[in-house]
């Protein structure tokens, strides 16, 4: 739908770079969740087998955050992280980059026009809160099914949720969420290590 609207904005304009600059990162988001499910496919019966290096989850943080600012940019969103930038976590990077790009993308996608983001990051757990449309009560345990829509007239998926909960499986991760119907949305990441 994104990437449709903005090709309709492009073909009226033709010289718009900030249009072409958010078609470019869809088609770039689109491509990371095929390989993304085609890696979980390889790795999910190998969980012992995944190769683990020391992350700093900060510097993945401020790369989904810059990335996500250009394809929210007219939300104006603020984000609030006052974060231990030096923290690494032993852990597979490729799954925990997708990971937090997710939540994050949740968070950007489903927040309201001028409000914020917190995150907060410690050696044992991420939170990821945002100030957004929040999920009704009945809705919060079927968030991680596949393909599972939460608005019969938005025609909302869920999908990458579901595969957020997979990454956290496959990394032994608990996933605690919390959420309030037109207040807020937060997500918290424990790494059981």
């Amino acid at each position: 739908m994104v990437i449709s609207s903005e090709l309709e904005y492009l073909a009226v304009s033709w010289n718009n770079k900030s249009s072409y600059s958010k078609i470019e990162k869809q088609i770039d988001i689109l491509n990371e969740l095929l390989e993304t499910f085609l890696f979980i496919s390889k790795i999910e019966n190998f969980k012992w087998d995944i190769k683990k290096d020391n992350v700093n989850i900060y510097e993945i943080i401020k790369d989904k955050i810059e990335n996500l600012n250009i394809i929210y940019n007219e939300k104006n969103i603020k984000v609030i992280e006052p974060i231990n930038k030096n923290i690494k976590l032993k852990t597979n990077k490729k799954l925990l980059d997708v990971l937090i790009k997710n939540i994050l993308d949740n968070a950007f996608k489903y927040n309201i026009v001028w409000w914020s983001i917190e995150i907060i990051l410690s050696e044992e757990f991420l939170i990821i809160k945002d100030n957004g449309i929040g999920i009704d009560k009945e809705n919060i345990s079927k968030i991680f099914d596949s393909f599972y829509r939460f608005d019969e007239n938005k025609k909302w998926y869920w999908v990458w949720l579901n595969i957020v909960k997979k990454i956290a499986d496959i990394l032994w991760y608990k996933i605690e969420v919390k959420s309030e119907k037109n207040k807020a949305t937060e997500f918290k990441i424990i790494f059981c290590i």
